[in-house]
């Protein structure tokens, strides 16, 4: 896990203090996690030349990485409904994002989520109703069962539906890796470290723009599936 907290990134301060003034949307716990990250962030001495560890907030993609193999994966969403890769990420441009519940840091998997349920607003407002998908996906399937994904999503403002779910991989993880050039590793049992993860899929399940900084903008993540939206409502005129 990460069980001490990045130092050096204030750029997520502003953030933070943000989601901990929204009492009457979270719950105390979740609120109890956001405190101490940005008494973490204060109190971390500056950290030199951070900038140069930094991924590019958008990673320019050389191919289209979802064109590289044939997506095999099976989930399983936060009702415990199971779902093929292929069947929810097509026909649709998808926002996905990657957490997982046992996360300490709170300003890492937490506040992925928090920001997942912002870019979800933003839909509503820019998007046609049911014109793009959400997703998260835990990078700890064996652990994070479909209680626990929803639950962690609910506490941090995400509404669920049809075209809003949480999943984990019961069968093709490494497919998922591969697919998504996943930035994680893995300790003995658990998730050891892992960067930022939100991807914009087209509707054909290809990743077509990845967000791995962890001050990343709900809003253009917002901007870059609406393009991809208004680009496939005007192939289909």
């Amino acid at each position: 896990m990460d069980h001490v907290a990045e130092r050096g990134n204030v750029g997520a301060l502003p953030e933070l203090e943000r989601l901990s003034a929204r009492r009457d949307r979270y719950p105390e716990p979740v609120l109890a996690e956001l405190r101490a990250a940005i008494r973490s962030i204060r109190s971390a001495p500056p950290v030199e030349h951070e900038c140069c560890h930094e991924m590019p907030a958008v990673e320019p993609l050389d191919e289209p990485v979802g064109e590289r193999e044939r997506i095999d994966v099976t989930l399983e969403d936060q009702r415990g409904r199971e779902e093929s890769f292929a069947g929810y990420f097509s026909g649709k441009p998808a926002v996905v994002a990657f957490f997982y519940t046992r996360c300490d840091n709170p300003y890492k998997c937490s506040l992925t989520v928090a920001k997942l349920a912002r870019v979800q607003a933003g839909l509503r407002e820019r998007a046609p109703a049911g014109a793009v998908r959400l997703a998260g996906i835990t990078y700890d399937p064996g652990f994070d069962t479909p209680e626990r994904l929803l639950r962690y999503g609910r506490d941090r403002g995400v509404e669920f539906g049809e075209d809003a779910r949480f999943f984990r991989a019961t069968s093709g993880f490494d497919a998922l890796k591969r697919h998504f050039r996943l930035g994680v590793n893995y300790g003995p049992s658990v998730v050891n470290r892992h960067q930022i993860e939100a991807h914009v899929l087209d509707s054909a399940g290809t990743v077509v723009a990845s967000f791995t900084r962890l001050q990343w903008e709900p809003e253009d993540v917002v901007a870059a599936v609406t393009t991809q939206s208004r680009d496939r409502a005007a192939a289909r005129r």
